[in-house]
């Protein structure tokens, strides 16, 4: 079962106490997205992500992965 999470390039996952800076880039024509900066909590680099706004929740930056639900 898959499970819902940002992780940065180590593959560390990424949670709400590892944000930096949190904003919403608001387009006039496409979806908006969800602006995420945060800093790795293993390798201590600083990372940002873009979440469309029709797949951002804020159980993306809990500690404890929720499971998606199976297509098809």
């Amino acid at each position: 079962m898959r499970t819902a999470a940002i992780t940065y390039h180590c593959n560390q996952r990424i949670t709400a106490k590892d944000v930096l800076k949190r904003s919403w880039y608001v387009r006039v024509l496409g979806p908006s997205f969800m602006y995420l900066k945060f800093r790795c909590p293993q390798c201590r680099q600083e990372g940002e992500a873009f979440i469309e706004q029709g797949r951002w929740s804020e159980d993306l930056l809990r500690e404890e992965a929720l499971p998606l639900p199976r297509v098809g």
